[in-house]
Formats: C-alpha cells, structure tokens, sequence
C-alpha cells in the first residue's frame, strides 16, 4: 500500500456519497395547518383553482391559461419568479375530493415534489392541512444539500406557513371579497 491516507480519504469519499442513495435520507417533509371560518368546500374552491392561486402565493405566475374545475391528471403550466431567479414548474394533479383533499405533483425535476391540503370541518371552523414530500435528487444530496435537509425543511416550512397566513386572509374576508 503505497499511500493508506489517500485510502482513508477515497473510503471517506464513497460512505459520504453512499450515505445519501437512500431515499428516506434524502427526504424532505412538512404540516403546515390553519384553522379558518368557513366551509371546506370555500378552502377547497380557493386552493383547487389555479386561478386564484397567485392571490395568495404573490410570486407565482401562470404559463397557460387553466380550465376549472381542475381534474386528476391535468397539468398547470406555472412560473415562480424571485428577483435573483425565475423557476419553471409543471404542477399534474394528482388528487382532487371536493371539500375533502387537493394536491398536485411537481412533473420532472426528480424530486417527486407534492404538495396535498386536507379539509376537516371540526366545531364550526375548517382545518386546512398542507404536506409537502419532496425527495432531493442524489446530486443535490452529494453537494451538500443531504446534510442542510433540516435547513431546507425549515425555510420551506416557513414559506409555506406564511401561505397559510394569506389563504386564512382570504377566506375570512368577506364574501364578496373571495371568488370562489
């Protein structure tokens, strides 16, 4: 053996990269839960079409127009745009229960991005729960990102949280403030 550190590196090298092949350490995952006063199928009409969708996610953009209602299986075309970064998406819907879930799935990437609200109408009020699931891809892993998973689920927690915030907004306004 002509160089045993250059051996301890090169094993150092494949634990860290085989560390992160598993999905389960790649997975990102989060509940963000608001509790609003209205009907689940106001909370479902206001998340299920995309129309509406930039009142309360503001950076969000529209490729295509969208037909409403929205089935499993469509797809909507949308963009979001930050000032250092612009973020083409194709969002396919994969549930769709009036009053009762909603959610789509990020196509492509290789993430397998979901994001799905559940409606429970519970002493007057709905909840509105939203879990996201997300797998980063093996290359994000590698990078670094494996070990900031914490990190990512936080500041995704907390974008997602400040949603929530605006979709209560909107449907506690008055009615003749929310086209639903």
């Amino acid at each position: 053996m002509r160089n045993p550190g250059a051996l301890v590196v090169y094993a150092a090298i494949a634990v860290y990269l085989l560390a992160f092949v598993p999905r389960t350490m790649r997975r990102i995952q989060f509940v963000s839960t608001i509790v609003v006063r209205c009907t689940p199928a106001a909370a479902f009409a206001l998340v299920s079409d995309p129309n509406n969708w930039r009142r309360y996610v503001p950076q969000l953009e529209l490729r295509s127009p969208v037909r409403t209602p929205v089935q499993v299986g469509d797809l909507i075309y949308d963009r979001m745009v930050f000032p250092d970064m612009t973020h083409d998406a194709v969002e396919r819907v994969i549930v769709s229960e009036p009053g009762v879930r909603f959610g789509t799935q990020i196509v492509g990437g290789g993430h397998g991005t979901t994001g799905v609200y559940e409606f429970a109408w519970a002493d007057g009020s709905t909840h509105v729960t939203y879990r996201c699931h997300a797998t980063l891809t093996l290359p994000e892993a590698w990078l670094g990102n494996g070990f900031r998973r914490g990190y990512i689920t936080g500041k995704m927690k907390a974008a997602r949280d400040e949603v929530m915030q605006r979709i209560k907004l909107l449907l506690e306004a008055e009615p003749a403030e929310v086209s639903v």
